[in-house]
């Protein structure tokens, strides 16, 4: 297997970057972003994804100091590697992955790590294709699935189901707007202000403690617009908070 001038230095950048990610997220929990890294390089660069994983322990082990765990680094560079079910698509065409890289679940939050994990196989909500290549494409993150700056991910779903569970709110959607995640709130008094809700969106923050909050709430009077299968056209509504 040769390797061009071109490619050794793509695919040693390529092990830096996936270094920076593991020392940059250690302190941060339920972050797990290299074994991710190490299939997408497998589904590019074939084999020659072994350059990037070698450069990649190499400097781990630099910088955290050579043991009996640095060894097993080869090991799960390697399974992924030759493992070609190590990547599998989904009906709907969610990404799936499995093997030894895939974590056991999420400390101290079993209800999300079932809806993650199934049988061992993670379900990353990244939506893809395996070309005639056998390469990876993806396509789309999942749309339930909101993507903060912060890089904080919030479940649209779940936030949509709660803001409408507030006193006084008929409807709720939640979407990232000219950098402010904004409430739609349609209230079920339609003379209701702007004011009460802000109150109880400030009540429902705190509630939260997360390190996100709601910076915005839009009052709409009719109902939140739809497309032809039913779910909130966001689009529509966010042309609505420009207005």
């Amino acid at each position: 297997m040769k390797y061009t001038t071109f490619e050794i230095v793509i695919l040693g950048m390529l092990g830096a970057i996936a270094c920076v990610c593991q020392v940059a997220l250690s302190l941060l929990p339920n972050i797990e972003v290299v074994s991710i890294l190490f299939i997408v390089y497998t589904k590019v660069f074939g084999k020659k994804a072994l350059f990037p994983i070698y450069v990649f322990v190499l400097l781990e082990g630099i910088f955290w100091g050579f043991g009996s765990w640095w060894i097993m680094y080869l090991y799960d560079g390697s399974y992924t590697l030759f493992d070609n079910n190590a990547v599998s698509i989904a009906d709907d065409g969610e990404i799936i992955v499995s093997g030894p890289c895939v974590m056991k679940g999420y400390y101290n939050d079993v209800e999300a790590t079932e809806k993650v994990l199934k049988d061992g196989m993670y379900h990353t909500g990244d939506y893809g294709r395996i070309n005639n290549a056998g390469r990876l494409v993806l396509l789309q993150r999942n749309p339930d699935i909101i993507l903060l700056p912060t890089g904080e991910k919030i479940s649209r779903v779940r936030t949509n189901e709660q803001i409408t569970a507030i006193n006084g709110v008929a409807e709720g959607f939640i979407t990232f707007y000219n950098n402010r995640l904004t409430a739609v709130i349609v209230p079920i008094d339609k003379s209701a202000t702007e004011d009460i809700f802000k109150r109880r969106i400030d009540k429902y923050n705190e509630k939260k403690g997360y390190r996100w909050e709601i910076q915005k709430i839009v009052l709409r009077k009719e109902p939140l617009p739809r497309k032809s299968d039913g779910t909130v056209d966001e689009e529509a509504v966010c042309e609505f908070i420009g207005d």
